[in-house]
């Protein structure tokens, strides 16, 4: 990244407003890097107007005006890593030193400023991170990721969510990390199999009919999305989100922020009982392996050596070894035990009222539980998004899709994740239990769990695995999640031009838990004004359909 630094000798204590961009000396004085350590460096040439520092980082020269001026190749640098660090300067030919204090570099206002003291200068570097007041809304995989790579990059974070974080899509999901899962939700036929299945609520697609003009826009825009042309210019985009947010997973695996966590790469089966299918997913798997990703197909024998107890009706299915799967309920819990310890505040039962805004800025979050203030927002509400963003009079076209699942914490044949084509149900064999997850619902918001699909969840997996059989107790605790689905099925990531600081991370429908770290990180890149690791033009949340 290449910055420019300016520093000049200042006559008070309180901070001052510069033009960043330039480095200019009225006295020569030694420039100190500002670093997470001790720094070391050097002056060179003290007429010539040219100076060396040896701190990491690549440093070169140049004039600009007559003005000499300091460019820097620096990776990473945030404010917060400038916390207790000592500058060194020399004053009259010796040595001095200061240590920055932390209020300094506790204030968001630091940007665009230099602060002098009698024996130090603290200069301030543009381009880089500056520590920033971020509210994120909502606590689900969105909302924790955001927060988690925000703080890392050195900015305060408060998370603030309505529940009590214990439910909901986050949680109920099957636990999927799915490079292979290249085709959006509006893909050519779904419309038509909405409208089949309408009537039909235990079927694995139930459109609930009603007269409620967002969802019938929604439906529109749905259909209009639903084309061959929009599918294919949507499969490489999928792809590559996906598989950078494996890349995140493994990561914050490796780092061991979160402890050990369930993070298995078995895979994922796509098992299908009729030729039909199998035709259409092998037709999926060429894609999936034109892009790169490892998949096999298996014939009949090959399925039951790698996944013994399937039925006998199973012809086959595709083996996506680019797959992996953990436990969501698991990985939740351990976000929400590590943010708080990193400083990050998370605020449950605080439902959101309203916005502060001084013309197009957001300046604070109010709710039931007070005033918080911000710099910058990011809504990651899920299926509530577009409530609050009505607030805002952005208009988001967004449904919320509920989704069911089943634990069973006992002994089950399951061994590798599989999706049972015809029936659309998933299983995961998660830390200490067994997890059946499916259906699409759109009913509208609302965690009403309709007993025949629930059944109908339990009886179709039945007829995948011989003795897999869900016990009356099993069914009894099933629980729903709604989770956010937009019309093309690509997710809404990124600032809205009517807000300059709302931020928006919603809509990832089934995708959701696997995309919860490649969002936050997009989020926080946008926020510290880097380049994102992606194109996000195709989750431009004011796009048209």
């Amino acid at each position: 990244m290449l910055v420019r630094l300016q520093s000049w000798s200042l006559k008070a204590p309180k901070p001052t407003p510069i033009r960043s961009g330039f480095f200019v000396s009225r006295t020569r004085q030694k420039l100190a890097f500002v670093s997470g350590r001790e720094t070391k460096n050097t002056a060179a040439s003290s007429g010539g107007g040219f100076w060396h520092f040896q701190a990491g980082a690549q440093w070169s020269t140049e004039r600009s005006e007559g003005t000499p001026v300091v460019r820097a190749a620096v990776e990473s640098l945030t404010l917060p890593q400038v916390l207790g660090c000592i500058f060194k300067q020399e004053h009259n030919g010796a040595p001095s030193e200061a240590k920055v204090p932390q209020s300094w570099c506790l204030l968001p206002a630091l940007a665009g400023y230099i602060i002098q003291t009698e024996s130090v200068h603290l200069v301030f570097i543009t381009g880089l991170t500056m520590a920033k007041n971020i509210v994120v809304i909502g606590g689900g995989i969105m909302g924790l990721n955001s927060a988690y790579y925000l703080q890392k990059s050195g900015h305060q974070v408060v998370v603030l969510d309505k529940s009590e974080m214990t439910g909901g899509a986050s949680y109920v999901n099957a636990g999927y990390l799915t490079p292979s899962h290249i085709v959006p939700l509006a893909a050519p036929g779904m419309m038509a199999k909405g409208l089949k299945y309408m009537f039909n609520s235990s079927s694995p697609f139930y459109l609930k009919p009603r007269l409620d003009p967002d969802f019938l826009k929604w439906a529109w825009y749905f259909h209009k999305s639903s084309t061959r042309e929009k599918v294919e210019r949507a499969i490489p985009i999928i792809a590559r989100i996906n598989v950078l947010s494996k890349a995140l997973y493994e990561g914050i695996h490796q780092s061991g922020d979160l402890g050990d966590f369930q993070l298995e790469k078995k895979g994922l089966l796509m098992l299908f009982k009729t030729q039909e299918l199998g035709a259409e997913e092998l037709e999926v798997m060429k894609r999936v392996q034109g892009l790169g990703l490892e998949a096999q197909a298996l014939n009949k024998a090959e399925i039951q050596d790698l996944q013994p107890g399937l039925n006998s009706d199973i012809q086959g299915g595709i083996h996506y070894q680019c797959d992996a799967h953990t436990t969501p309920t698991q990985l939740m819990e351990r976000f929400k035990s590590f943010l708080p310890q990193v400083g990050v505040e998370i605020h449950t039962g605080t439902t959101v009222t309203g916005f502060t805004s001084r013309g197009n800025i957001l300046t604070g979050v109010q709710t039931t539980q007070g005033f918080f203030e911000a710099d910058e927002v990011v809504m990651a509400s899920g299926a509530w998004s577009p409530l609050l963003s009505k607030k805002l009079g952005v208009k988001l076209p967004l449904q919320a899709g509920k989704g069911y699942r089943i634990d069973v914490a006992r002994p089950t044949p399951v061994r590798i994740p599989a999706i049972l084509m015809e029936t659309k149900v998933a299983i995961t064999p998660m830390d200490g239990f067994t997890r059946l997850a499916g259906t699409m619902e759109l009913s509208g918001i609302n965690h009403h769990i309709r007993k025949n699909r629930v059944e109908a969840i339990a009886r179709l997996t039945e007829q995948y695995y011989d003795t897999f059989k869900i016990e009356p107790a099993e069914l009894q605790g099933a629980a729903c999640g709604l989770r956010p689905v937009t019309p093309d099925g690509l997710p809404y990531i990124g600032r809205v031009r009517s807000w300059k600081n709302l931020c928006l991370a919603t809509g990832h429908a089934m995708m959701g838990w696997s995309l919860g770290p490649v969002t936050g990180k997009l989020i926080t890149e946008i926020i510290s004004g880097k380049k994102p690791s992606m194109n996000l033009e195709a989750f431009d949340p004011e796009r048209r359909f």
